[in-house]
């Protein structure tokens, strides 16, 4: 489907022009994105059909396929983005990913042992 294709150039030209984004950066993003179209087109998807459900696919796909957490959280992340970009950019009409909960950042060591020790505190008084 080159349609897919051209619009996730166009989004990644729009990420170069307009938020500077770096070469190492659109490297990361044009991998992430290889693996989101060839999923869309294995299944005869465009871009600017693609549902919820179609999202869901994907990310266990991706769960199916072994990837580690953070892979599949910036996987999805790459794939709300451009998603994001079409509806506006006027190429889809809705956001497929607008129900999904935005991917959350898991918290360090040191932020646990604060969070458990906050607790504690609690506890106590």
């Amino acid at each position: 489907m080159n349609e897919n294709r051209s619009l996730a150039a166009l989004w990644l030209d729009a990420l170069s022009a307009e938020r500077g984004a770096s070469p190492n950066t659109l490297s990361s993003h044009n991998d992430a994105l290889k693996c989101y179209l060839d999923s869309l087109d294995g299944n005869g998807i465009e871009l600017i059909t693609v549902t919820t459900d179609h999202i869901r696919d994907y990310l266990g796909f991706l769960d199916g396929r072994s990837y580690a957490e953070a892979s599949i959280h910036y996987r999805r992340s790459v794939a709300r983005s451009l998603q994001c970009f079409l509806v506006a950019e006027d190429y889809a009409i809705r956001d497929p990913t607008f129900i999904l909960a935005p991917a959350k950042r898991r918290k360090t060591q040191d932020e646990m042992d604060e969070i458990r020790e906050r607790a504690r505190r609690v506890q106590v008084t």
